[in-house]
Formats: C-alpha cells, structure tokens, sequence
C-alpha cells in the first residue's frame, strides 16, 4: 500500500508507504504481520524495478484521474500487479511539531505513523481512560495525555483509541486499520506508534511487557505508568522525556 505521496530534495513526488513480501493483504491491514518485516517503498527498485515502473505508471494515473493523492492498496501474484483499491488519502497533521530533546536510549522501536514527541498516561481499556481523562494535564509538565496501550487494534477497539490523546500497539502498521483511522483526526494533535518489536500486551492482566532480542524484559508497563512515543522516528521510552517545539 503507499498512503500518500511527497517530494524528495530534487522536487520530485515519490510515494510514501510499505511494502511485505510472502503476506496477504488481509494480513498487513489487519496489523497481524511484524514491523520488523516490512520495506519501505523507496526499496522496491532494488528488488523489482519492472515492477516499480509499473506501479509508479499506475499511482500517477489514478492521482490524475482523482485530483488529489492515494491511498492505494496492491498485490502481486506471479509477477502480476493488481490494484486493490483506493481512496483519497487522510494524512492529518498535528499543529504543534514536536520532538524529545535527546533520542537516545529507546526501550523499542515500532512504526511511528502520525505525530512527533508525545508523553502518555498509559491506559488499557475504556475504564482506565475515563478514570485518567479526568486528570487536568496543563498542570503537569511531565504528561501530554492519555496513551491507549493495545495489542491490535481491532476494529471494536478503534473508538478506544481515538478518544485517547496517543496510541501505542504491539502490531500494526502504517497500512493497518488503526493507522488509517488515527490519520483521519483533524480537530486534534495525536501521536501514534505501531507494531512495537519485542512488545506485547495483556488486556485481562491490563500490561504490557517489552522485551530484547533475547527475550529479557526490558520494561514492564501497568495503567497510571507513563510512557513516551515519538509518531515519526517510532521510538519508545519508559517514563517522560524532555520534548522541544520546533
């Protein structure tokens, strides 16, 4: 899928999104295929470029034919491209730009898909977030919202994780349901970041736990704890950090 386009440094429009070889595409926006998996478009060229040409030909014809960019779902079966579907992009940006001071020291990494810096009051499910929600956080300094921790957002949980202000998922990513959705919020800033690596989460026990390539916990995460995520470098922090605007 490529959700949208941009220009690179010469000004010229390339397209913008992932790409997941050997997966069907019920998978990818489902969010049941890990992060670490995907490609970013940019490397199609080197493993296909016939096929690169020929998508390249068939986005530019439908952004013609639609006036505005694409989201545009495809799939290949024995070298043979098919278009899916497409819509008109939602990619809302947030007002404030954001990011943390120091970007070091991840506890993991996962698909950062909307928003900059944003520090969250974790909460698991809707009790957590009406109970959290009640909190004045322009008297804080350390908090910027309340963060929905989920698994995979499915398409029941979605409505959960748009009245929280971030959401953070073990699976997913920038072509999953959830990712088309949180890009669909235009009267808010919000941060989200997906398919976590080494992450998962817990609903009965309400925790999540990230672990290293080795399988070691790395943090541990309950409702009321704090967690930092940044919606474009994916990264995420156990506790706050310092953000600056810019």
């Amino acid at each position: 899928m490529i959700p949208r386009t941009t220009f690179n440094n010469l000004g010229v429009r390339v397209p913008l999104g992932d790409i997941k070889f050997s997966a069907h595409g019920d998978d990818l926006v489902a969010g049941l295929t890990r992060s670490i998996s995907f490609r970013p478009i940019s490397e199609l060229p080197l493993y296909m470029p016939m096929l690169d040409r020929a998508l390249s030909v068939s986005v530019a014809a439908l952004r013609r034919f639609m006036g505005t960019d694409q989201e545009v779902e495809f799939t290949v079966e024995r070298g043979v491209l098919s278009v899916l579907q497409s819509r008109a992009a939602e990619i809302a940006r947030n007002k404030r730009v954001v990011t943390f001071e120091d970007l070091s020291g991840e506890a993991a990494r996962g698909v950062g898909v909307r928003g900059g810096a944003f520090r969250g009051i974790v909460a698991f499910d809707e009790s957590d977030l009406i109970e959290l929600s009640k909190q004045d956080f322009s008297q804080r300094d350390d908090v910027d919202g309340v963060l929905a921790v989920l698994e995979n957002p499915s398409p029941d949980e979605i409505p959960l994780a748009l009245l929280a202000d971030g959401l953070l998922a073990a699976k997913g990513g920038s072509t999953s349901h959830a990712a088309i959705a949180v890009n669909g919020i235009e009267n808010r800033d919000y941060s989200a970041v997906l398919g976590v690596e080494g992450m998962s989460v817990n609903a009965r026990k309400r925790e999540a736990v990230i672990t290293d390539s080795q399988g070691n916990v790395v943090t541990r995460i309950v409702p009321g704890d704090v967690v930092s995520i940044h919606g474009t470098t994916g990264g995420v922090y156990p506790g706050s950090r310092l953000i600056k605007s810019y």
